[in-house]
């Protein structure tokens, strides 16, 4: 109704249920919306979503994509492809409107004056997460008063409401680009660069155990997509037991069964936890040479091609005034730098490519000089 008859945005619709403290729906992924919030995005789901009435739909979105990419979305399906089932159950909502819904989704939107794309490189932009009493969420660029800010896109899913009531986050939770810098510079000449970086890998390894394996992460989430692509074939078979057309059913699972397929073989060639690894990780970071002090006198835009090149990743918390900082080394890039006589040729001639090797991780503290 609010969609409709009060033509309330997505954004507002959120801002207004997570203010009258309406509960949200569970999340399939127990890292996200750990608050049990209300998103815009989960609003505009159940907005399109024509299971309310009445009706069974599979089909809705196309994994393929997702599958090849190895991570990332799913491709929404035109309605022409979706599989709807002819056995209906109750509806809790009207077909009328939720028609008058999809008709606004459809509507051409106002036209508006395009908005001024900034012309202000910021160097830490797509590496730093924010995660102030909420899951990470992507911090962008922001320029207030003559300082460069990283700000929290929470608000913008969430709503200000829900951003406002985080303890310590406020309605934009943000942290001024020169003051995670000289962290960044600090973790890279000490962990990465540095000559005792070969010790404090000894250490973390020791200390992580065999829960830390580099390649865990990757068997762990591989694991996952099979477990998921099985239980979407016991649905398919369902659905086909449910009086759906049996050509489409077939073709659902013979996709399902292929991406099985692939992910056992890219399972298979993982490569097996055991004391090997250290041996493997110190080689690859025994050919880095110390370039801790090039990259501090470097420019902004190859010290940017060096945070990408080593996969930077930042997750910043105010109310624990911390920040976690995380990098990925990988053979191609290690050989690249151990090669080259400059910074600038090492990460020109690595193409930024070859397989994950290991990720060195830090904590620190925002206001010492010394991160570790």
């Amino acid at each position: 109704m609010w969609w409709v008859h009060d033509e309330l945005g997505t954004l507002a619709i959120a801002d207004r249920l997570n203010a009258e403290c309406v509960p949200s729906p569970v999340h399939t992924n127990p890292t996200r919306n750990v608050r049990r919030r209300w998103a815009k995005s989960t609003i505009r789901a159940i907005l399109e979503n024509p299971v309310y009435t009445g009706r069974l739909v599979w089909d809705r979105t196309d994994h393929s994509v997702k599958r090849e990419r190895g991570g990332g979305g799913a491709r929404s399906r035109d309605r022409s492809d979706w599989v709807v089932s002819d056995i209906a159950h109750p509806a809790i909502v009207e077909q009328s409107l939720y028609d008058a819904a999809q008709a606004r989704f459809a509507a051409p939107k106002t036209q508006r004056l395009p908005a001024r794309k900034s012309t202000r490189p910021y160097l830490l932009a797509g590496f730093v997460k924010c995660a102030t009493g909420h899951g990470p969420r992507a911090m962008f660029g922001a320029t207030t008063r003559g300082y460069t800010y990283m700000r929290c896109s929470y608000r913008n899913e969430y709503g200000g409401v829900e951003a406002s009531a985080i303890p310590g986050h406020g309605a934009w939770c943000s942290v001024r680009e020169d003051t995670l810098l000289p962290l960044v510079l600090d973790f890279f000449q000490e962990r990465v660069f540095g000559a005792t970086r070969l010790d404090r890998l000894a250490k973390q390894l020791g200390a992580a155990g065999s829960s830390k394996d580099p390649a865990e992460a990757e068997r762990a989430r591989l694991q996952r997509t099979i477990s998921q692509a099985t239980d979407a074939i016991a649905a398919q078979v369902r659905g086909l037991e449910a009086g759906v057309d049996p050509a489409a059913v077939r073709t659902r699972i013979e996709e399902l069964k292929a991406g099985i397929t692939e992910h056992e073989a890219a399972l298979a060639k993982l490569p097996r936890a055991g004391s090997d690894d250290y041996t493997l990780l110190a080689q690859s970071l025994a050919n880095i040479p110390d370039l801790g002090a090039a990259l501090r006198e470097a420019e902004p835009s190859l010290q940017r091609t060096v945070f990408e090149a080593f996969r930077l990743r930042v997750q910043y918390d105010r109310i624990g005034e911390e920040a976690s900082l995380c990098v990925t080394v990988d053979e191609e890039l290690a050989d690249a730098l151990g090669a080259s006589a400059s910074l600038s040729s090492a990460i020109c001639n690595s193409g930024h490519g070859g397989g994950r090797i290991r990720t060195s991780e830090g904590r620190a503290n925002r206001f010492t000089a010394d991160p570790f």
